[in-house]
C-alpha cells in the first residue's frame, strides 16, 4: 500500500498571496508571523520528530486496510495513508451509487429530491446536489467503522457542503468540511466525486483524532483576543473589523510529536478575529488567537496582492503590436445603459437620449480618477486617448480611463468563459467590484470580494491596463468561490497564473508589468522552456522556495501550461493548438473546483494526497467511472505533472475509453447577420454531439474561447454580436462522453453586417376615380375578440380586459415560492391576477413581489422588490386551481421587464422543471412570460441550497391592455434617473408634465368654513363671501366663536394645543387602513393650513418583529431629493416594537417635534430595514387625506436608503401611506395676516426652510412646564418647549 509522506510548505491559508515580494516595513503587517506549528507540511530542512519513514503502522491497521480493500474490491496496495492521522487518506475506486452508465452500474432511479417526491432521472443541478449528498453520505455510513470516521457527528452538518456539477451530473465533486461539537476544523474535511453514477474518489484531509473530552467552550472572549492581537501588532485598536469574530479548531503539526502512527497532529481551540488597526490601509488583518490562553499563533494580511464601445488594450499596454495598442470601438459588454443591459456584443435597442456609466450586472467599476457617465442617442461611444492612468478621451468623465474601459471588456470576457464552463458556479452571476487607479504602483490584489489595480509607476505600468494582471486577480476570486469555497494550498497564485493563461493562451503572466526590458515583460513565465529551460519541480520547490508562494505555485502551474503545449500536442495525441488548448480549459475548469491541496508530501510523486490535482484532472478526465482502467488521455497528464513531481505512481498510467470516438475536423460555414452569425458544419463519422466554441479580437482563434452549445444538429445562431466586428469559430466533434475530443474545426471569420435599407419606394395602387357608392363606414370592431391598437380595456372591455395567458403543464414539482419575469411585448398593460396550482388544499398568507427587470441577482435579496399584494386565502390542491387576484393592478408599459415573485407561507405551489433559466415560456400578441426558478426561502441570501433552476411556472397569468395616453392604473415603478428639477413627472405619459401649482381639492369637504383660507380647498367649492370677513360658523355672534367651543372634538381657529389640549393637543390624522403592499421605506409631504407641530407617526408592517425604524425629514416636498442624503435630517432612530399587518406600530413621541407654518410643505421619509405596508396610489402628490388642520399627499415606496443619483429600481410610485399622523394644532410667533374679503386660491406652499420650534410634548400645563428645568413656557405659541437658552432654534 502506497504511505502517503506530508512534507512541504506552510498551509495556504496562513499566507500571502502577492505577485511581487511586498515590502512590509512600517506597515501594519510588519509584525506578521506564523506559529511553525500550524505549517501543515515541514521543509524536509527542518528539525522535526515526526519521521515519516520511521513510523510503525500496526498490524492491526494493516489487516484491517487490506479487509477494506477487498472489501470494495480495490487495487491491493493502493490506498493512501495519512501517518500522521493514522487513518486511510485517499481511496480510488468504482463504486456504483447513483445510477448512471459507470462501469457495473446497473442501479435504476426512484429517487426523493428536496423538493417533491418524483420519479426519473435528476434534470436540475441542485437536484444533482441533494441525490448526491444522499448518496455519499449514505456510503461513508455505511464504511464509517472501515474509516474509523465520526459521519453522523462530524461531517454532512447542514449547509457545510459544497457541490460542483458539471455536465447534467456526468462529473459530481462534493467538499465536506469537518464540524467538531459545533465548531469547523480549519482545513480538515472529506472528499468525494462521482463519475457516471460511480464513487470514484474520496479522501480524507487533516482527519487526526480529537480527544472527545476537547472543549469547544472558550475561556477567553472574542475582545480578549482583539486586545492580544493588538499587543502583537504594537498598534491600537479602531472601531469596527473586517470578519466577525468566530471560533475555530486549528490542526496543529507540532515538532515535538512522539512519532508514533496516528499522533502527528494536535488541536487547539482558537478565536478568529480580523481586527481594524492604527496605520491599517489595504491590508485585511487576521489573528488566530488560543481562546484558552491567549496565545498568537497566527498574524497575518489576508490580502490577495498580486505584486457599449471604447478603446481596449487586449492584452497589454506595452505597445506591441497588435494585442499591446489600443483597439478603438470594441464592445462594453453586458453593460447597463438607460433601462437596459447590453449584450455580449454592446448592442441594445432603447431610442432616444440614454445614460450610461461603468456599472453593468457583472462588474462595477470605482475609478479613484473619478466617475464615469456618458450620455448620448444612436449609440455610445466612450472613445480612445493617448497616455495611462486618468488620461481620458474627453468625454464620459474622468472615470473613463484606459483601465476602466479594459477592465469592463477583459473581466466580462473571463466571466463568459468561465460561465460556459461553470454553469452553476452562482459567484460567476454576482456582481465584481473593482477599483482602479489606486494611487501607488507595481501591485494588484484580491481582497474583500473585490479586486484592484495600482497606477503606473516605479518602473511598472498600470497594472488595471493588462489583461493578465486583471484574469490574475479574477482567477483569485473564482478560486476563492469553487467548491472548496477557499484559497488552494500550497499556493493560489498558480490557478490564478493558468486562468491567466488559458484566457490568454500566453505564458507570460502579465505582460508589460515591468515597463523596461524585452521577451517577457511580465512576473513570470510558467512555460519552464522559457524560463530557465527545466522545469521548477517539487525538489527545486523545497530547495529554493523557501515557501514564497509565486515559486511554489509554478510547480504546479508548469505542470498545466506543459500538458496544453506539449504533452497533448504530441505523440500519440498530435492534438492541434485549438483542440489541446479546450481540453485543458475543460480539465482545469472542473478539475481546480475541489481542489484543496495541489500537492503535499514527498518528491518524487507529490500527487498522491487526496484531491490532489493529478488526481482531479484525472477524475475530470475519466470516462466511465473507473480511473483504475485509465483515462483517454492519462498518459500525457502523467507526463506532465510527473515532470514536476507532483503525480501519483497509483493508479497504472495508461489510456483507455472513448471508443468509436471521431478522428476527423468539421468543415465549417460561417455566415453573417444582423447582429449574429450562423455557423454549420459538415458531419463527421463517431460523433455523438458538437461543441460550438467563439472567440474575438486581434489574436483571432489563438485564445481562450466562450463554449457556445452543445448540440446533434449542425447548425447554430449565434446572437448578440457586435455588427462590423471580426469574430471567429470551431466546432469539435465529441465522443460518447464529454471527455472524449475528435479534432477541431479550422478557425473560421466572419462580421456580422446589418442588412441594407432598400432605398426604393414599395409600389403604390394606381388611384382610381370615385366609385357612385362609397364603401359604408366600418363596422364596430369592438366585440371581434381581438384588442385592437386603437381599443383598451377603458373602451372595449369584452376584448381588451381579463386576457390570459396559460402556460398549464402537470406541475410535477414544487415550493414555496416560485419566481419569473414577464415581458410585455408591443401595449401597455396591467397583470391583474394569477391563477396556479397548490400541492394541497388549505388556507395560507400568500405574498405577490415584483421588481423591474429580470430578477437576476436578487434571487434571495429584497433589495428592489415591492411587495404588491398579501391576503389569507384558500389554497385549492392540485385538481382545482387557485386564483390570486391582485386588488391594485401591476402596470407594465410597452416593452418593459417584470419580473414577480409568489410566495406561501403554508403548502407548496406546483409548477414543473424547465430546460434552461430565462428561456421563453410561453406568449401572445401582448405578453410573454419566461422560465424562472423554483424558492424555497424567501430573501434568505443564501443562494444554492434554496434555488431551484430552471423551473416553468404553472398556471394561467390575467391582464388589461391600457391606454398609454392616460394612467395605466397605479404605476409601479419611476425611470432609471429621476428628474432633478420638479417639471417633468416620473410617468410624463401619466400625470401632467407640471406639478399643479394651486393646491388641489381635498377627499372630503372641510367641516366649515376657516377664518382665513386653508391650503387645502374644500371638495365642495363655496360661493364667495358677501362680507368683508368670512365667518366661523354661522352664528348670532359672528365676531367670536362660542365660548364653549373647546372640547368640541374640532380644534378651532383660535385654539390651541394649550387653550384647548382636548382638541387641539396629539390630534391625529388617519389615512386609511392597513396597505395589501410594501417596501422598506415611504416618503411624503405633509402641507400645514395652520400652524402645527408633528409629534410622531404610527403606521403598520409586515410581520411583528424588533426593528430599528428612522424618520427623516426635510423643509419643502422631497420631490428631486429622493435618492441622495443631502438636506435631509434624521429627526428619530429607535428599536421598536413592530405591530405586523393588524396592529399600528407606535413610535412614540419624537424627541423633537417638527413645526410646520401654515401654508407650508414639510417632507418626511420613514425607514425600517423590513417593509412598511401602503398601498398604490392614483397620482404623487395628490391630496391623501385631510382635516382643517393639515393634508397628507401622495407619496412614494422606497426601497433602499439614499442610494444616490443614478440608483435605479428604487422607488415605486405612487403611493399612499397607510398610519395615523400624530400633531399639535399651535400658534407661532409673527402669526400670518388673515386673507382677504376675496376667497384666495391656496396655492402650494414654496419650498423654503420654515422655522422649527422644539415642543416639551409631555407637558400641557404651564405650572408643570415652568417646573421643569428642561423646558420653558411660549407665551407667543402658547406651549412648553425645551428650554435652549439664549441660542436661536436651528432649522431642519
Amino acid at each position: 500500500m502506497r504511505l502517503i509522506l506530508l512534507v512541504l510548505c506552510a498551509i495556504q491559508a496562513f499566507r500571502v498571496h502577492a505577485l511581487v515580494d511586498i515590502d512590509r516595513n512600517g506597515t501594519v503587517a510588519e509584525n506578521a508571523f506564523v506559529d511553525p506549528d500550524l505549517f501543515k507540511d515541514i521543509p524536509l530542512s527542518e528539525e522535526y520528530d515526526f519521521i515519516e519513514e520511521a513510523v510503525e503502522i500496526p498490524e492491526a491497521f494493516i489487516s484491517k486496510l487490506n479487509e477494506l480493500e477487498a472489501k470494495l474490491d480495490l487495487v491491493p496496495n493502493s490506498t493512501q495513508i495519512d501517518l500522521k492521522a493514522g487513518r486511510v487518506e485517499s481511496i480510488t475506486l468504482a463504486q456504483p451509487i447513483l445510477p448512471g452508465s459507470g462501469v457495473r452500474n446497473r442501479l435504476l432511479w426512484s429517487v426523493v429530491t428536496g423538493e417533491d417526491t418524483t420519479h426519473g432521472s435528476p434534470v436540475t443541478s441542485e437536484e444533482w446536489e441533494q441525490i448526491a449528498i444522499q448518496a455519499v453520505k449514505n456510503w461513508m455510513v455505511d464504511h464509517a467503522s472501515d474509516l474509523d470516521v465520526n459521519v453522523d457527528t462530524e461531517l454532512f452538518a447542514e449547509g457545510t457542503v459544497r457541490t460542483g456539477i458539471h455536465g447534467d451530473g456526468d462529473i459530481i465533486q462534493l467538499h465536506i468540511p469537518r464540524i467538531f461539537k459545533g465548531v469547523p476544523v480549519v482545513g480538515a474535511r472529506a472528499m468525494a466525486t462521482i463519475k457516471l453514477g460511480n464513487l470514484i474518489n474520496v479522501g480524507f484531509e487533516d482527519w487526526g483524532t480529537i480527544p472527545s473530552d476537547f472543549s469547544v467552550e472558550p475561556t477567553l472572549t472574542a475582545g480578549e483576543a482583539y486586545d492580544a492581537v493588538a499587543a502583537h501588532a504594537q498598534r491600537s485598536l479602531l472601531q469596527g473589523n473586517n470578519c466577525d469574530p468566530e471560533l475555530e479548531i486549528l490542526t496543529m503539526t507540532p515538532s515535538s510529536s512522539s512519532g508514533q502512527f496516528g499522533e502527528g497532529y494536535n488541536y487547539v481551540l482558537a478565536w478568529r478575529v480580523c481586527p481594524l488597526l492604527e496605520g491599517q490601509d489595504n491590508e485585511v488583518m487576521e489573528g488566530l488567537v488560543d481562546a484558552q490562553s491567549g496565545q498568537i499563533y497566527s498574524f497575518v494580511d489576508k490580502v490577495d496582492y498580486f505584486q457599449a464601445k471604447g478603446g481596449v488594450y487586449p492584452i497589454s499596454n506595452d505597445k506591441r503590436f497588435p494585442d499591446g495598442v489600443q483597439q478603438p470601438g470594441w464592445p462594453m459588454p453586458y453593460m447597463y445603459v438607460g433601462n437596459e443591459l447590453t449584450d455580449t456584443g454592446g448592442n441594445y435597442f432603447q431610442s432616444g437620449s440614454v445614460t450610461a456609466s461603468f456599472n453593468g450586472k457583472y462588474v462595477l467599476i470605482k475609478d479613484n480618477c473619478g466617475s464615469s457617465s456618458l450620455s448620448g442617442s444612436g449609440g455610445l461611444d466612450w472613445g480612445t486617448s493617448g497616455g495611462t492612468d486618468c488620461s481620458t478621451p474627453g468625454v464620459g468623465g474622468n472615470g473613463n480611463t484606459h483601465s476602466a474601459r479594459t477592465n469592463v471588456y477583459e473581466l466580462n470576457k473571463a466571466m463568459e468563459m468561465a460561465r460556459s464552463h461553470l454553469p452553476n458556479n452562482n459567484w460567476l452571476k454576482q456582481k465584481l467590484t473593482v477599483n482602479l487607479n489606486i494611487n501607488n504602483n507595481c501591485n494588484a490584489f484580491w481582497g474583500s470580494g473585490t479586486i484592484n489595480f495600482y497606477r503606473s509607476g516605479g518602473g511598472c505600468g498600470n497594472t488595471g491596463e493588462l489583461a493578465g494582471v486583471i484574469v490574475h486577480e479574477w482567477g483569485h476570486g473564482l478560486d476563492d468561490n469553487d467548491v472548496t469555497g477557499s484559497i488552494a494550498s500550497p499556493s493560489g497564485e498558480g490557478i490564478a497564473d493558468i486562468y491567466a493563461a488559458l484566457r490568454m493562451a500566453d505564458s507570460c503572466i502579465g505582460r508589460g508589468f515591468f515597463t523596461s526590458g524585452g521577451g517577457c515583460t511580465g512576473v513570470r513565465n510558467i512555460d519552464y522552456k522559457q524560463s530557465g529551460g527545466t522545469p521548477k519541480t517539487f525538489s527545486v520547490s523545497n530547495r529554493s522556495c523557501s515557501g514564497a508562494v509565486h515559486c511554489v505555485g509554478q510547480v504546479y502551474s508548469q505542470a498545466v501550461w506543459s500538458l496544453y503545449k506539449r504533452t497533448l500536442q504530441s505523440a500519440p495525441y498530435s492534438y492541434d493548438d485549438n483542440t489541446a488548448l479546450e481540453i485543458v480549459t475543460r480539465l482545469t475548469f472542473i478539475a481546480a473546483g475541489n481542489i484543496n491541496t495541489w500537492f503535499s508530501g514527498n518528491p518524487p510523486y507529490g500527487g498522491c494526497n487526496s484531491g490532489s490535482g493529478y488526481r482531479e484532472y484525472l477524475a475530470a478526465d475519466d470516462d466511465n467511472g473507473n480511473i483504475n482502467d485509465g483515462t483517454p488521455h492519462m498518459q500525457a497528464i502523467f507526463k506532465a505533472f510527473n515532470d514536476q513531481e507532483i503525480a501519483c505512481n497509483t493508479p497504472s498510467v495508461r489510456d483507455s475509453g472513448c471508443a468509436g470516438m471521431p478522428n476527423s475536423p468539421p468543415q465549417v460555414t460561417v455566415t453573417p447577420g444582423n447582429m449574429q452569425a450562423v455557423i454549420s458544419w459538415t458531419a463527421v463519422s463517431g460523433a455523438s454531439n458538437y461543441q460550438v466554441f467563439r472567440t474575438e479580437g486581434v489574436k483571432g482563434c489563438g485564445q481562450g474561447k466562450v463554449k457556445l452549445t452543445t448540440t446533434t444538429t449542425r447548425s447554430f445562431t449565434d446572437n448578440g454580436l457586435m455588427n462590423g466586428r471580426e469574430y471567429y469559430y470551431i466546432v469539435i466533434p465529441k465522443g460518447p462522453n464529454d471527455s472524449c475530443f475528435g479534432p477541431a474545426s479550422p478557425c473560421a471569420a466572419v462580421t456580422p453586417t446589418q442588412a441594407p435599407v432598400p432605398t426604393t419606394p414599395s409600389p403604390t395602387r394606381r388611384p382610381t376615380s370615385p366609385t357612385k357608392n362609397p364603401t359604408p363606414q366600418p363596422t364596430k370592431k369592438c366585440g371581434n375578440g381581438f384588442c385592437d391598437m386603437d381599443e383598451y380595456s377603458s373602451v372595449c372591455p369584452v376584448d381588451c380586459s381579463n386576457l390570459q395567458l396559460s402556460v398549464l403543464d402537470t406541475g410535477s414539482r414544487g415550493s414555496p415560492g416560485v419566481m419569473f419575469w414577464v415581458k410585455s411585448v408591443s401595449r401597455g398593460l396591467q397583470v391583474s391576477s394569477f391563477k396556479f396550482y397548490s400541492w394541497a388544499v388549505q388556507s395560507s398568507l400568500v405574498q405577490v413581489y415584483t421588481r423591474t427587470g429580470e430578477y437576476t441577482g436578487y434571487e434571495l435579496d429584497q433589495t428592489g422588490w415591492e411587495l404588491v399584494h398579501e391576503a389569507t386565502i384558500d389554497l385549492l390542491g392540485g385538481v382545482t386551481m387557485t386564483e390570486l387576484s391582485l386588488p391594485n393592478k401591476v402596470a407594465m408599459s410597452s416593452g418593459e421587464t417584470k419580473s414577480f415573485f409568489i410566495w406561501v407561507t403554508q403548502g407548496n405551489i406546483k409548477y414543473d422543471v424547465g430546460t434552461s433559466e430565462g428561456a421563453l415560456l410561453g406568449s401572445d400578441n401582448f405578453i410573454e412570460v419566461y422560465q424562472g426558478i423554483g424558492v424555497t426561502s424567501k430573501f434568505s441570501g443564501v443562494f444554492a441550497s434554496n434555488v431551484y433552476s430552471p423551473r416553468r411556472f404553472n398556471g394561467i397569468i390575467s391582464y388589461d391592455i391600457v391606454s398609454p395616453s392616460a394612467p395605466t392604473g397605479k404605476p409601479t415603478t419611476p425611470p432609471t434617473k429621476k428628474p432633478l428639477t420638479s417639471s417633468p413627472t416620473r410617468f410624463p405619459s401619466f400625470n401632467p408634465t407640471k406639478r399643479p401649482v394651486t393646491a388641489v381639492p381635498t377627499g372630503q369637504p372641510t367641516r366649515r368654513p376657516t377664518a382665513k383660507p386653508t391650503a387645502v380647498p374644500s371638495a365642495i367649492p363655496t360661493q364667495p363671501p358677501t362680507t368683508s370677513t368670512p365667518t366661523n360658523r354661522p352664528s348670532t355672534n359672528p365676531t367670536s366663536p362660542p365660548s364653549d367651543s373647546c372640547d368640541n372634538g374640532i380644534c378651532e381657529s383660535n385654539e390651541t394645543s394649550s387653550s384647548c389640549p382636548q382638541d387641539c393637543a396629539n390630534v391625529i390624522l388617519t389615512a386609511h387602513n392597513a396597505g395589501t403592499n410594501g417596501a422598506p421605506g415611504i416618503m411624503f409631504d405633509l402641507i400645514a393650513s395652520r400652524d402645527v407641530v408633528i409629534r410622531s407617526f404610527d403606521f403598520y408592517t409586515d410581520a411583528m418583529r424588533n426593528a430599528t425604524v428612522e424618520v427623516y425629514t426635510r423643509p419643502g416636498s422631497y420631490s428631486g431629493n429622493e435618492l441622495v442624503v443631502s438636506g435631509w435630517t434624521l429627526i428619530h432612530s429607535k428599536n421598536v416594537t413592530q405591530m405586523g399587518r393588524n396592529t399600528l406600530t407606535t413610535l412614540g413621541d419624537f424627541d423633537t417635534g417638527v413645526t410646520i407654518r401654515a401654508g407650508s410643505t414639510q417632507s418626511f421619509f420613514i425607514y425600517t430595514g423590513f417593509y412598511i405596508m401602503y398601498d398604490v396610489g392614483n397620482a404623487e402628490g395628490q391630496v391623501l387625506a385631510s382635516d382643517a388642520s393639515l393634508a397628507i399627499l401622495e407619496g412614494i415606496g422606497v426601497v433602499s436608503k439614499f442610494p444616490g443619483e443614478g440608483a435605479t429600481g428604487v422607488v415605486f410610485s405612487p403611493r399612499l401611506f397607510k398610519g395615523e399622523i400624530r400633531y399639535d394644532a399651535v400658534t407661532l410667533t409673527t402669526p400670518k395676516p388673515t386673507s382677504s374679503t376675496t376667497v384666495v386660491t391656496p396655492t402650494k406652499a414654496p419650498q423654503t426652510s420654515p422655522t422649527t420650534t422644539t415642543i416639551c410634548f409631555a407637558l400641557t400645563s404651564q405650572l408643570d412646564c415652568i417646573a421643569s428645568s428642561r423646558c420653558i413656557w411660549n407665551t407667543n405659541i402658547g406651549a412648553c418647549r425645551r428650554n435652549v437658552g439664549s441660542k436661536t432654534s436651528k432649522r431642519l
